[in-house]
């Protein structure tokens, strides 16, 4: 003051340092990130600096903030420093980091040849990655921007496939998936048609793959290829009745085997049998049962022997001379020479003489009579008087006699009547007065 006493005082400039904040985030395109952060501090407009896996500076705006798009040398520490205008300096750090992509895919046949679908999903940050893919199939595609791919590529052999896809960063994601297929299954059946010896065959494949082909051996051979939905049907003749073996095989090597027998009921014969009348002619008759019996032989054998052709609705008429009475039998064999057969015997009742009338004139006796037997046109009437003769029957079962008088009294003539078998009536007595 003007008395020249003197007052002191000090202050101290202070500025509080700056604080530096930031990070680093990736974008998805490459190795860029975005960096975005604040400097908190009195001053605006300070340059921030940046070392590690990335570089260069920026300066923060008025407010402290600041943003901007780089590329990264790598994943990894990020530092960044800030000084103001006094000389403090602050420093921040921090860490570029990305998920490891995820990768997720199948592999399925389409059921053409060793076609496969394949279809899947890239999970991460980064969009249009590359997927290799290598084992029962190879080659490589580039993902869409959601990550999804799909194609169709041809696959060596059934088993193991692996995808591998890396992103900007280096960061390997794999997967593995399985190419399999069901071996196919067959199932037929051989079924005799009836038309000789051939059969009928139908049958289905159960397949990814349509068109497969079927082969077969045993009791035929043959070979097939199925429609589109797995099914087939074919006629063919057989060496004989047995078994048959059927064998598919896939695109992918794999063998499906199956096997059925063609089987047949051998034929079942009905026989009756009835004289005709016209000496020992016989009629026999009956059906045959089986499966294309229509038109084929049969044959008789015993007493009588013969051969006759079975009708379309299997009944059979064979007329033939039979050598005796006895048994009869017809046989038979179908087209896969099964046999079948029946017997029975010719029936025959022994004659009769039934009735006998009597009539006289001056000199002779008359007898007309009437006789019953299956065959009475060919049986012989006998009898005894004072001698021994016979004479026919006529007009289906009449017979005649005239024979002298003889002595006046009662008198006997006895009739006899013999079959065509030579089967003989009892006696018929006949008694008349002289």
């Amino acid at each position: 003051d003007p008395w020249g006493q003197v007052g002191t005082s000090s202050a101290i400039v202070s500025s509080d340092a700056p604080s530096l904040s930031f990070s680093a985030t990736p974008t998805g395109s490459g190795r860029q990130v975005h960096v975005s952060g604040h400097v908190a501090d009195d001053e605006g407009g300070l340059g921030v600096s940046f070392s590690g896996v990335i570089g260069g500076s920026v300066t923060t705006d008025s407010q402290g903030n600041f943003e901007f798009y780089t590329d990264a040398s790598s994943l990894g520490q990020a530092d960044g420093t800030v000084t103001d205008a006094w000389g403090q300096v602050s420093n921040s750090s921090a860490t570029v980091s990305s998920s490891t992509p995820a990768l997720s895919f199948c592999a399925t046949p389409t059921g053409s040849g060793r076609r496969v679908q394949v279809s899947g999903h890239v999970e991460d940050d980064e969009h249009g990655l590359g997927v290799s893919f290598s084992g029962v199939i190879g080659g490589s595609i580039t993902v869409d921007a959601q990550g999804n791919f799909a194609f169709e590529t041809d696959a060596s052999a059934l088993g193991e496939v692996t995808g591998s896809v890396t992103d900007a960063w280096g960061q390997v994601g794999n997967s593995s998936t399985t190419v399999s297929s069901s071996t196919p299954s067959l199932s037929f059946s051989a079924t005799p048609t009836g038309n000789g010896r051939q059969v009928h065959v139908t049958g289905q494949v159960t397949d990814d793959e349509g068109g497969l082909g079927v082969s077969f051996s045993g009791v035929f051979s043959n070979s097939i290829t199925v429609d589109a939905q797995g099914n087939f049907a074919f006629d063919i003749d057989a060496s004989s009745l047995g078994q048959v073996s059927g064998s598919v095989t896939d695109a992918w090597g794999q063998n499906g085997t199956s096997s059925a027998t063609v089987d047949e009921t051998a034929p079942t014969v009905t026989i009756a049998i009835c004289q005709t009348g016209n000496g020992r002619e016989i009629c026999v008759t009956g059906s045959v049962d089986g499966r294309g019996m229509a038109g084929r032989s049969i044959s008789l054998s015993g007493v009588a022997s013969g051969t006759g052709t079975i009708n379309a609705d299997g009944t059979y008429s064979i007329t033939v001379i039979a050598s005796s009475l006895g048994q009869v039998s017809a046989s038979v064999t179908n087209a896969w020479d099964q046999a079948g057969s029946a017997s029975g015997d010719i029936y025959n009742e022994a004659p009769q003489v039934t009735s006998v009338n009597v009539g006289y004139s001056s000199n002779d006796v008359f007898f007309d009579g009437t006789v019953q037997d299956e065959a009475a046109l060919s049986a012989v009437v006998n009898y005894e008087y004072f001698a021994t003769g016979s004479t026919s029957v006529i007009n289906q079962n009449e017979f005649y006699l005239v024979t002298p008088q003889g002595v006046p009294g009662i008198h006997v003539i006895v009739f006899t009547v013999v079959d065509v078998w030579g089967v003989s009536s009892d006696p018929f007595e006949v008694y008349f007065d002289i």
